[in-house]
């Protein structure tokens, strides 16, 4: 009999990353003068039955971590409503889609301009961001549906009610 290697961490992230790849597009804006030419290519595409846009901060070049303690908060908290969002496409009888239906429109931000109350993403008539992380459930007609920010990733609740909302529309 053969033994089994155990899974290693590195194993199940990367299974994991393969498995929301089919769910989701990750797309990454590095410019926010981008931002609507990219959003728009996104929210009057048909693939794509829901848009999320998510402000976090950049990455510290250093610790490899977000300059934002509450972005870092975030990001294993995202990456499990995605997974109980395949988990409810599955339990449901759709199963997780072979084409991503989700376009996930990552916005890095560095600290310095971000601070500025002129910052493009605090002054752009959608966004309005005024905390981050954010996360923008988007819609071409109603500028966004629903929102997460900042402290509200603590609370399960409102993290699961942003995923059930998702799961609503990619089952309609």
């Amino acid at each position: 009999m053969k033994s089994q290697k155990p899974k290693t961490l590195q194993t199940s992230i990367l299974r994991s990353q393969i498995t929301h790849m089919s769910l989701y597009k990750q797309i990454v804006i590095e410019d926010p003068s981008q931002f609507d030419s990219i959003v728009s290519q996104y929210e009057n595409n048909d693939q794509y039955k829901a848009v999320l846009v998510y402000v976090t901060g950049s990455l510290d070049s250093t610790s490899g971590k977000s300059w934002c303690p509450d972005c870092v908060v975030s990001e294993p908290i995202i990456k499990y409503m995605f997974e109980q969002i395949e988990e409810d496409l599955e339990n449901d009888g759709v199963g997780v889609p072979e084409t991503p239906q989700i376009a996930f429109i990552k916005c890095p931000v560095v600290r310095e301009p971000y601070k500025k109350p002129d910052f493009v993403y605090r002054t752009h008539s959608k966004l309005q961001i005024r905390s981050i992380p954010t996360l923008i459930l988007w819609s071409a007609d109603t500028n966004y549906r629903m929102r997460i920010i900042e402290g509200q990733f603590r609370d399960s609740s409102a993290v699961l009610n942003f995923g059930k909302k998702i799961f609503t529309m990619l089952t309609n």
